[in-house]
């Protein structure tokens, strides 16, 4: 715990300065020693909480799974679907763009990281596809235009040591535009159902 403070730091405050360190050091700089240096805990408190960095490592990226998870949940409760679809470019922007560029790099030779990236871009990727259908664009479009929106967004993590957020939002706001465009030339879709949310592995191989 925290010098001078009773209450033991809750999960979500030790992934937050994962990602911290991640998005400044990358990998080889998350350590036990540097999470317990930001965080001012002993090493002893951390091996309590998480029994090891292994340990830590799984429940971080079960963590940053759950996060998209629980974004998508908030986005579909949106009725406009015009301003769902804006909601997902804010929130785009807002990603910690370094730390999970660290992380792609890092799935690169760790199978239960490449499987959390998975994992995160299924849920973003799906999320589009239903919000795009529910324009009333082709299945294929809508697959199409999810397809490239989450490639936009993962080449820019990967080329840009930062990412320029003002480009980011310019593309994004262009691939928006040609949605709405295919959406004015479809006739009016039915409703559809929310997007299904695969369950979260207990076991991320």
């Amino acid at each position: 715990m925290v010098a001078g403070m009773s209450t033991p730091l809750s999960d979500s405050q030790y992934f937050a300065t994962a990602m911290d360190i991640l998005g400044e050091s990358g990998p080889e700089g998350l350590t036990i020693a540097a999470l317990c240096g930001r965080l001012r805990v002993t090493k002893g408190s951390f091996y309590h909480h998480f029994g090891g960095l292994g340990e830590f490592v799984h429940r971080f990226l079960a963590w940053w799974v759950g996060e998209s998870v629980e974004l998508v949940r908030q986005m579909e409760a949106e009725e406009d679907n015009r301003r769902r679809l804006e909601l997902a470019s804010e929130h785009a922007l807002a990603f910690r763009h370094e730390a999970e560029a660290a992380i792609r790099a890092w799935g690169h030779s760790v199978p239960e990281v490449a499987a959390a990236v998975r994992g995160v871009d299924g849920v973003r990727q799906d999320y589009l596809a239903w919000a795009f259908r529910e324009l009333g664009v082709t299945r294929a479009d809508a697959q199409f235009f999810a397809r490239l929106s989450v490639d936009l967004l993962v080449g820019r993590q990967s080329r840009e040591q930062r990412v320029d957020v003002g480009q980011l939002s310019t593309a994004f706001n262009r691939v928006r535009e040609m949605i709405f465009a295919f959406a004015d030339m479809e006739p009016a879709s039915p409703p559809r159902r929310p997007v299904r949310i695969k369950p979260l592995p207990t076991n991320i191989p």
